[in-house]
């Protein structure tokens, strides 16, 4: 449900150049790229930079007032136009491919060069970029438009670097307010360091009451096959980064992988079918003691200590392997942008194994989306059901 209290708080119009301001435009975007989501049209964004800064239309006026005339002459009026970045303008173009949007910004970018670069903003110079959200890679570009280029620069972009690069000079980085949610506020982050606080001390005590079934446990295991006691794998946590996965071991040791990532990669190019986005059944490589593990879910138990280290939360989407990572379209990378994975999650308590691969990303996007510290209890509350009752965890 929108929130009608924030739209209502936001200063929709800049009435010196007659484009929205940086706040409603950022809100927007990001209406725009649910509805992109939603129906797999492309979405495509000019960034226009122009030096001498524009400075949020606080520095020189003339040239201010002149480019806006450029704006509103050369853009449709669907084109939603606002400040960007603080110094920028950028032009959000629903259900434009990249095709359209390079056209429309080679048009801007000519009208600038006859309007600036003549007495006296003879020194004046631009830089477009321009950026797809598609529904997909292939979809997706980011193209480099400047002053002094006959053509322009398009590149696919790395979400592997869109996530975790730092410079700010680099293009790919306009796509990130695609991608990505604007800076969180001061109340956001103070929600999250109390979050932090909650996983530290409720995987600390879960590990302190929990200890006589992780002796338990790992006596078993140890006792009816051969190997670790611990499954160790490398999944994407927050932003792409990877660390050490934890499980109870409940498969034969050095098992092949190979029969699970040819069912998750069937399942994903099946994302937009029926096929649910459920465990292997029938699984060879699974032990007797271990299939117990999986129906009660005591093989997650050590994710607490992934917890504790800060590359997991108590609440969260789960962590994705890899090669998984390698399917997904573009918009699936959303579930792992904006919060740590979790142990549980909105999708284990409500949908677990009885829903698509698409489902899933709604149900993750949906709790990233709506989160809150009341969410993340009710969450785990719902948890202690799942588990007793072993829904879905077959």
């Amino acid at each position: 449900m929108r929130n009608n209290t924030e739209i209502t708080n936001l200063s929709i119009i800049d009435h010196k150049i007659k484009i929205y301001t940086e706040a409603y435009y950022m809100h927007r975007l990001l209406e725009e790229r649910s509805r992109a989501e939603r129906s797999n049209a492309p979405l495509s964004q000019i960034v226009i930079e122009i030096k001498p800064s524009l400075g949020n239309g606080n520095g020189n006026g003339k040239l201010v007032s002149k480019v806006g005339t450029v704006l509103h002459h050369s853009t449709r009026k669907t084109d939603i136009k606002g400040w960007y970045q603080q110094d920028k303008i950028a032009i959000l173009m629903p259900e434009t491919p990249k095709e359209g949007a390079l056209k429309l910004a080679e048009k801007i970018s000519m009208e600038l060069k006859k309007n600036l670069n003549g007495k006296p903003h003879d020194t004046v110079n631009h830089k477009l970029v321009i950026c797809t959200y598609g529904a997909n890679i292939a979809d997706t570009q980011v193209t480099l438009l400047q002053s002094d280029m006959s053509e322009a620069t398009a590149q696919p972009p790395s979400c592997a670097r869109l996530t975790q690069h730092k410079c700010i000079d680099d293009p790919e980085l306009a796509l990130a307010a695609i991608l990505c949610n604007p800076p969180h506020s001061f109340s956001i982050h103070l929600k999250k360091c109390l979050k932090r606080a909650i996983d530290i001390m409720g995987s600390l005590a879960g590990m302190i009451m929990l200890l006589p079934f992780f002796i338990i446990i790992s006596a078993v295991i140890k006792l009816t096959s051969p190997g670790p006691v611990l499954f160790k794998q490398e999944r994407n946590g927050y932003r792409g980064k990877k660390f050490l996965f934890l499980k109870f071991r409940s498969m034969r040791h050095n098992a092949d992988d190979d029969i699970h990532r040819t069912y998750v990669n069937g399942l994903l190019k099946d994302c937009n079918g029926e096929k649910p986005w459920a465990k292997l059944t029938h699984d060879p490589r699974i032990t007797p003691f271990g299939s117990f593990l999986r129906k009660t879910s005591l093989d997650e138990l050590p994710q607490l200590w992934n917890v504790l280290k800060g590359d997991m939360s108590l609440v969260g989407p789960r962590p994705p392997i890899p090669y998984e990572v390698e399917q997904y379209q573009l918009w699936h990378w959303k579930r792992t942008l904006d919060v740590k994975p979790g142990i549980t999650g909105l999708w284990q308590v409500e949908g677990r194994s009885c829903s698509t691969f698409t489902t899933m990303v709604r149900m993750d996007l949906k709790y990233i989306n709506n989160w809150s510290l009341w969410l993340d209890m009710k969450i785990l509350c719902k948890t202690v059901y799942v588990v007793f009752s072993t829904r879905g965890a077959s």
